[in-house]
């Protein structure tokens, strides 16, 4: 997976998703279809898909502070405006009741409002500004994350060390990224993340909800015993 048009890729789910069916009508067509095939989750690391909510964006911002408004997306628009998602960097992603299948983007670091005509077009304009190599979804589904610091005092635990064992020791599914690879694997919904760019950090997704066995378990004592071990 390399290049910016990535999107041309079929979209990997890791593991356990849950479908949300959605009778508004008022909704995107594109976000109802979404989430209604692969329910509430991150979409390659950088947009959060979530519910509808009516109340963040009116109890967040005031009107005139953060964009300027057009007969596009108006300060009325503004006013009714409900998101669906939002981004690591603080865009929200949202619509506006009366303007069905047009989704806007307010961006954090711009006073330009942008618009799109359904959700695959708002993913291709994030795909174009983060150059995105990988095509994936993460559901929100009974997901936990657990970070831990290789931080030992003054100096730093050998992330090195612990990353080429890891890889001798376990079998994984495939790898998003590179210099902070995520080793995907499936049978506990999510992946482990080493920071090979700060090296200060490892990091475990999953999902408790479909690990009636806790098979997740093991991937966290291995991590707690490998950082004890090169203290």
């Amino acid at each position: 997976m390399s290049g910016c048009n990535s999107l041309n890729q079929i979209m990997i789910v890791i593991t356990f998703s849950e479908p949300v069916k959605n009778e508004n009508n008022d909704l995107p067509t594109s976000y109802r279809e979404f989430v209604g095939k692969y329910g509430y989750g991150t979409y390659c690391g950088i947009i959060n898909i979530t519910e509808p909510d009516d109340q963040v964006i009116y109890s967040t911002f005031s009107d005139d502070e953060y964009w300027e408004f057009t007969q596009v997306f108006s300060e009325d628009d503004f006013k009714k405006a409900i998101q669906l998602a939002s981004t690591i960097e603080g865009d929200i992603i949202c619509y506006v009741k009366g303007k069905p299948n047009q989704l806007f983007i307010l961006p954090r670091n711009s006073e330009t409002i942008l618009s799109f005509d359904n959700l695959k077009n708002v993913f291709v304009f994030y795909h174009e500004n983060y150059c995105l190599s990988d095509v994936y979804f993460e559901p929100l589904l009974g997901r936990n994350i657990e970070n831990f610091s290789l931080i030992n005092g003054e100096k730093l635990i050998d992330i090195t060390l612990i990353h080429n064992q890891f890889l001798k020791d376990f079998e994984y599914d495939f790898i998003i990224g590179k210099e902070q690879p995520k080793y995907v694997i499936k049978k506990i919904g999510g992946w482990i993340k080493f920071d090979l760019v700060y090296k200060n950090s490892i990091s475990i997704s999953y999902q408790v909800t479909e690990n009636p066995d806790n098979t997740y378990a093991k991937y966290v004592a291995y991590i707690k015993s490998a950082i004890a071990l090169h203290q």
